[in-house]
């Protein structure tokens, strides 16, 4: 039985060099204590199972997937530890899956180690631990989906009609081949294309398309 004071981590990285540094700083520490290293995805969600951490320190890009898969994996389990992504990216997209993937906590490799250790140890007691960069992305990342959800909306206030020639458009079809595809004149096309910009406040077919690829869903 572990000692009550000592939080238990796995290590999930791919790079050896990272990984001995990691462990190193780690095991100088008195309050935590390594239970295990993984470099895939499969051998850490299985080796998680197994050993029960407190905390899975996870890099984010796998040589066979992503640390969030690592995370959704940890997810079925009883107890699942606490996820902290430890990585180099901090690209919205990458961001946003990990908000998905409801980890714990996200910081940069250029953490300094002493702040790495405090961040472990807030996310052990449940505390969200992200660094200043990542938490930038991610008020952009919660504006961006107030515009989203308005956008959604506006396209789906479209008519069935004004939708289909919207889908044809995101498709990069011309006029003449939509009023063919949908039996409409090419006028016709052209009015109700007119229609879908005024409703989504754009100019051209090409931000049309654009904004029905970002924020459109599929009608049955």
């Amino acid at each position: 039985m572990k000692d009550i004071d000592t939080i238990t981590v796995f290590l999930v990285e791919d790079h050896e060099l990272v990984l001995r540094g990691l462990s190193q700083l780690l095991e100088e520490c008195h309050d935590i204590n390594i239970v295990g290293t993984a470099s895939t995805v499969e051998s850490a969600i299985d080796q998680i199972r197994k050993q029960q951490p407190d905390v899975a320190l996870i890099d984010l890009r796998l040589s066979d997937g992503m640390g969030t898969d690592v995370v959704r994996g940890m997810s079925s389990m009883e107890s699942p530890p606490k996820s902290l992504i430890l990585t180099s990216y901090v690209e919205e997209p990458l961001i946003l899956d990990a908000m998905s993937a409801n980890v714990n906590g996200y910081i940069l490799k250029n953490v300094e180690g002493e702040e790495l250790l405090d961040s472990i140890r807030s996310v052990c007691a449940g505390k969200a631990v992200y660094s200043n960069d990542v938490s930038a992305a991610m008020a952009s990342l919660v504006r961006g989906e107030t515009e989203y959800g308005s956008q959604t909306a506006k396209i789906d206030s479209l008519s069935n009609q004004e939708y289909r020639v919207l889908v044809e458009v995101s498709k990069g079809s011309a006029n003449k081949d939509i009023a063919e595809r949908l039996c409409l004149t090419e006028k016709t096309v052209k009015n109700y294309l007119s229609n879908v910009l005024s409703k989504l406040n754009l100019t051209t077919r090409t931000e049309a398309a654009v904004s029905f690829v970002k924020h459109g869903r599929i009608r049955e």
